[in-house]
This record gives structure tokens, sequence and C-alpha cells, in this order.
């Protein structure tokens, strides 16, 4: 078991049952669904953007359209979690 930061996670990517915990040095993968962990995350700023991943809003380089960037990596923003997502983020201010 490896003790982590959540202020340093970056996003979270589902793997059917496992889920791949992404940050800026490292990547962790760990027996647990995305759900479970969606659960255990404090929203914001942590927030569900597709049907396999969740990101740390605070993490968010770019925003356009369906995707945000997050460092090196582009993540799809799905359409049914677009609506919300952006109401979420107004209501935060970080536009």
């Amino acid at each position: 078991m490896e003790k982590v930061r959540l202020a340093d996670l970056l996003y979270v990517q589902s793997l059917g049952n496992y889920i791949k915990l992404f940050f800026s040095d490292k990547m962790i993968i760990t027996y647990m669904t995305l759900q479970q962990m969606e659960s255990l995350l404090p929203q914001p700023p942590f927030y569900r953007i597709h049907k396999s991943y969740l990101i740390n809003i605070h993490s968010m380089d770019h925003l356009e359209g369906n995707m945000i960037r997050i460092g090196r990596h582009v993540l799809p923003l799905g359409k049914s979690y677009r609506n919300d997502f952006y109401h979420m983020l107004k209501g935060c201010q970080l536009f």
C-alpha cells in the first residue's frame, strides 16, 4: 500500500474493475471501480467527466469543446457529462 496526497492526483482512468491513478511523476493501478473511487473523493475538486475518467479540476491546463488537457494528456469530456461539468465550473469560478 502506498500513501498519496489527493492534491497530487491529476486524474483517474477506469479499467473495468481496476483504476489507474495518474500523478505528475507516477501512475498507480489498483483494484477498485471508478464509481467506488468517485464516492471516496471530494467533489469538487474531483469530478466525473466521462464514463471512464475522473479529474482533479485544479490540474486542468486547457478546456476546449469536448477535450480537456492535463499536462501532456488529452481526455475526452463525455457528452452526457458536459452540461453538468460546465455548470460546476461556473459555480467554482475557475473561468
